[in-house]
């Protein structure tokens, strides 16, 4: 399994993975993520490479960092035609529009983003 590849299946199992220097993999657990298989509200949802890789560091907790939880998110969606909209932040989630690129910018998803681990859950 490729380095990227290992990072993202840890992540994906709610493991933070840092390198050091000497080339250590350090793992760290996400705040708010459940141990084990079980699958409970606070699991659901998508860790994007910006928080698994830890350059969106968790807590989630103001605007800049949630647009750039979503834009990693769109990144490993790949579709161009697709563009950032509305941010909001309700309690402890961020719920961001996504639109379409080409006027008039339709919406297209709403997801949502948890202020303590990052996650993405698409809403629409």
């Amino acid at each position: 399994v490729a380095a990227p590849d290992l990072e993202t299946l840890l992540a994906v199992r709610g493991w933070r993975v840092e390198r050091e220097s000497d080339g250590t993999l350090m793992l760290h657990p996400f705040l708010g993520a459940s141990p084990g298989p079980s699958v409970s509200a606070r699991s659901l949802g998508q860790l994007p490479t910006a928080v698994a890789q830890g350059r969106v560091t968790v807590p989630v907790d103001t605007w800049e960092k949630a647009r750039a939880v979503v834009a990693s998110w769109l990144e490993s969606v790949g579709d161009p035609a697709l563009r950032l909209g509305k941010i909001r932040r309700i309690h402890d989630v961020y719920v961001i529009s996504i639109v379409g690129a080409s006027p008039p910018h339709p919406l297209r998803h709403q997801v949502s983003v948890a202020v303590d681990d990052g996650r993405v859950l698409v809403l629409k």
